[in-house]
């Protein structure tokens, strides 16, 4: 399987262009797709980005575990992981 990892720092994006940005992103998602790669995420995620991003289809995985790590230092490893997945599935 072929597949792109994609670095979705969003969350350094200006509120102003996000909707320019999104759009940006899933015409590469798409075209990623139709050429036979599976995107994968990664690299700069957050529970913030991961709730906007987890809307685009065409991504298949999600590679947050830093963040997790991350954030279990406030909320625990469960809570954060628990967190992770409640956002995925909307």
């Amino acid at each position: 399987m072929k597949f792109i990892l994609v670095k979705f720092a969003i969350y350094t994006i200006k509120k102003k262009n996000i909707n320019n940005e999104i759009k940006k992103i899933t015409t590469a998602v798409n075209y990623a797709n139709h050429i036979g790669l599976e995107v994968h995420a990664g690299h700069g995620i957050t529970f913030e980005s991961a709730k906007i991003l987890s809307k685009i289809k065409g991504i298949k995985e999600f590679n947050i575990g830093h963040y997790l790590i991350g954030e279990s230092v406030f909320i625990g490893i469960g809570n954060s992981i628990k967190k992770f997945k409640n956002i995925l599935k909307k």
